[in-house]
């Protein structure tokens, strides 16, 4: 079965999510693993093996699917580099 990439700015994700059934969810929560081998390929072929990503995905189903958990998490990033500077770690 072809793999799924589902890009997390992408416009229909809402419509994703509200339609994703119980079957699909399920797939692509054991499936996860695999599609993100076949994208990281695909990436390192397309790269020339340029762009060092992890070998393992480092999300759950759910983050991706979150259109805005990437948004708190650059957030809580920027709050704790500004907090180190300003303490002077």
């Amino acid at each position: 079965m072809p793999s799924l990439i589902i890009l997390i700015d992408s416009p229909n994700l809402p419509k994703l999510r509200k339609y994703l059934t119980t079957n699909l969810h399920n797939y692509l929560g054991n499936e996860l693993t695999v599609i993100y081998q076949d994208a990281l390929e695909y990436v390192q072929e397309k790269t020339g093996f340029s762009v060092d990503f992890p070998q393992e995905c480092p999300y759950i189903l759910e983050q991706l699917l979150d259109k805005n958990w990437f948004l708190r998490l650059e957030s809580n990033l920027n709050f704790f580099i500004n907090n180190r500077s300003a303490n002077g770690f």
